[in-house]
């Protein structure tokens, strides 16, 4: 079941998976050994406290349109249930580091770890479910196409100069209802009545 932290929760999954990269990253010492202090969940303009590397943070949540208006669901031939919520979750990734050769890098380095792995089939190791049947058991994730001018309009609504950075889009995230399952009523019988037309003679 797809739980209302389940926003929280992946978000926690996705900086878990790119720390993992980063520090699977042959060769280069990207310089993050923390995984909280390091890699930090605030807006980029508030993530000056202590010395991060990098911010991920969710600047939007909207309804997914293709799933919005899904039919009641059916757990089994006796109950319906409400559909879950899908949700689409737009992430904004910012490197922190005072040199523009390594926020390059750590860039290059998050769009090729989910290239190569697009899917969240698990959440802390967890495997997830498929909301009784309102979506696939997992979860994409997409860089998110965004033109200079949308991007800055993003930095201008934090009260930030712009910086280098890119955006991803995680997609179906579905919060189940709470309402209570109710009885499916079925039609169990047809009847067909056919009428003739009166004969005058």
């Amino acid at each position: 079941m797809s739980h209302y932290s389940i926003i929280h929760d992946v978000t926690l999954e996705l900086r878990r998976q790119i720390f993992a990269g980063l520090q699977a990253t042959p060769d280069v010492d990207f310089q993050i050994n923390n995984m909280n202090q390091d890699i930090v969940l605030d807006p980029p303009p508030d993530a000056a406290t202590g010395s991060p590397m990098l911010s991920i943070f969710l600047y939007h949540i909207e309804p997914d349109q293709h799933l919005r208006n899904q039919p009641y669901l059916t757990p089994s031939p006796e109950s319906l249930r409400y559909p879950p919520f899908p949700l689409q979750l737009h992430y904004l990734i910012t490197p922190l580091d005072s040199e523009q050769e390594q926020n390059q890098l750590l860039l290059g380095r998050i769009i090729q770890l989910f290239h190569d792995n697009p899917l969240l089939t698990s959440i802390n190791g967890v495997p997830l479910d498929n909301s009784f049947g309102g979506s696939s058991a997992e979860i994409r994730i997409m860089m998110e196409t965004l033109s200079l001018e949308e991007l800055s309009r993003i930095w201008y609504a934090l009260n930030s100069v712009y910086q280098l950075s890119i955006t991803y889009i995680v997609r179906v995230v579905t919060i189940d209802s709470l309402r209570p399952e109710s009885a499916a009523h079925r039609i169990t019988e047809l009847q067909a009545v056919v009428g003739s037309k009166g004969k005058t003679g």
